[in-house]
């Protein structure tokens, strides 16, 4: 016989959800029982899933992503002076960012022979110009711009690892070889499994983390591993970006300095040539 619902597990849920900043601690307090009871209330019941509403709509994302693609090849079809492997150059490259691999698709050649002529193709004016259209079309149909790329570094940098796990004290109930051990309760007289404490990990529920500062997700023998995108990479393009490095504005302005000097030197070298056939047309005159 199923043992009956604790009515505590409901109510601990009520008294998170009216003030979701109370800490676990204060309601176990309330109720009279052990902060790991209730964390692992929290765990089993998801009381931070969100609604259905605020679910990642995959069907639909897909359908913009299919809808973004047909776009781009009726754009690189209008184009009639491009090849029909040039345009699918072109459309391979715009997802890849990788010559190698758009030359070796579009043309069905050896990887050797595409690495060769791939970085070539790019060098094609038409082709470059159509690059260039394309991904002008796709930036500005997914509103994209600098400040969405600084924005994603910004969030892999400064990205908390208790966004994506929790971790915690909870309850398992002791087992022996014939199944749970149980005790009797002294207060009710009835049998009751014996629990203990123990170290515990737990992902979060996918659609309650940003995914695209998630590099890789991996179960394997030891058990389940997240890995974040690099930070370091991050906070580094943020520190260029904003300056943030004294020795990076001294260099931007010492490779200032040197262009106009170099600028200046170019334009008295100019002057001089000017005189030189200015002189040499006066001699020729005389």
């Amino acid at each position: 016989m199923a043992r009956p619902r604790n009515p505590n597990r409901d109510k601990a849920r009520e008294l998170w959800q009216a003030d979701p900043a109370r800490t676990l601690a204060s309601i176990a307090a309330e109720l009279g029982l052990p902060e790991s009871r209730i964390r692992k209330w929290k765990c089993e019941d998801k009381w931070e899933q969100p609604d259905k509403g605020a679910f990642r709509n995959a069907k639909k994302e897909r359908s913009v992503s299919k809808s973004m693609d047909a776009k781009l090849v009726a754009m690189v079809e209008e184009n009639e002076d491009l090849t029909d492997r040039q345009r699918a150059f072109c459309l391979n490259y715009i997802k890849s960012f990788n010559a190698t691999r758009s030359y070796q698709k579009a043309y069905g050649c050896s990887y050797e022979v595409a690495n060769a002529e791939g970085p070539k193709l790019l060098v094609n004016p038409r082709v470059r110009d159509e690059i260039k259209r394309l991904k002008k079309a796709r930036n500005e149909a997914m509103l994209m711009d600098a400040e969405d790329i600084v924005a994603l570094h910004w969030r892999i940098a400064f990205a908390s690892l208790d966004d994506f796990v929790e971790w915690g004290r909870t309850e398992e109930p002791v087992l022996s070889a014939f199944g749970p051990v149980e005790v009797k309760n002294p207060e009710t007289g009835e049998m009751e499994p014996l629990m203990r404490e123990v170290n515990d990990v737990r992902f979060r529920e996918s659609s309650e983390v940003d995914g695209q500062i998630v590099q890789e997700v991996k179960l394997g023998r030891d058990g389940a591993s997240i890995k974040l995108a690099d930070r370091q990479r991050s906070l580094a393009f943020l520190e260029r970006y904003f300056e943030l490095n004294p020795m990076d504005k001294h260099k931007k302005a010492f490779d200032l300095a040197k262009l106009e000097l170099e600028r200046k030197r170019s334009a008295a070298e100019a002057d001089d040539g000017d005189l030189s056939r200015l002189l040499e047309a006066v001699k020729s005159v005389e």
